[in-house]
């Protein structure tokens, strides 16, 4: 398990490095933006991602950002009419586009209704995916589609400069149980 954790965290940390210093996110005022990190004295950590909980509890007291988004990389198996495909998701809360100032090209964003342990399950698609499943079609929307054999429906098309930091393919909210979620950790 700690193996598995660890590959995980250099995986991730090395795309949200890659994405951040050597290709840069490609939306307006990136000099405003920054990430945070907690550390881990105890494992000899200087960053480590932020838990659910802590994030929450910094969202609730933020004095000092105008606003603050969590995402976390996963991969997941994606279906829809008989097409499966291994894709990369990002799971995020619904500030996190407002963070990055990107508006969908087609539909809509998260709501803070659907950034909770009990929200509907809604998905927003790369524009990459887009045309490879979907032909451009813009009926998209309202569609639903199978990720990990549960139902998400389509709410929305990001624009191509969202599919950072590593090619990400389909966003779903971020909807973790701050009082359950200890374990796991994202990016602030």
């Amino acid at each position: 398990a700690v193996l598995a954790i660890g590959s995980a965290g250099t995986v991730l940390v090395f795309g949200l490095f890659n994405g951040l210093f050597l290709h840069p996110f490609p939306v307006p005022e990136q000099d405003r933006l920054m990430v945070l990190w907690e550390t881990s004295p105890q494992w000899n950590q200087r960053r480590i991602g932020v838990s659910y909980p802590d994030f929450y509890a910094w969202r609730a007291h933020n004095r000092s950002f105008e606003s603050m988004g969590a995402l976390a990389l996963w991969g997941a198996n994606l279906s829809h009419d008989g097409q499966a495909q291994r894709v990369t998701t990002c799971v995020t809360t619904h500030d996190f586009f407002q963070v990055m100032r990107l508006q969908p090209v087609l539909g809509r964003c998260f709501t803070d209704q659907e950034d909770r342990w009990d929200g509907p399950k809604v998905a927003l698609l790369s524009t990459g995916l887009w045309d490879r499943m979907f032909a451009r079609d813009p009926t998209v929307l309202g569609r639903t589609l199978q990720l990990e054999g549960e139902p998400f429906t389509i709410i929305g098309v990001l624009p191509p400069q969202a599919e950072f930091p590593n090619d990400v393919d389909l966003w779903r909210p971020l909807t973790a149980d701050p009082q359950r979620e200890r374990d796991h950790y994202s990016y602030v």
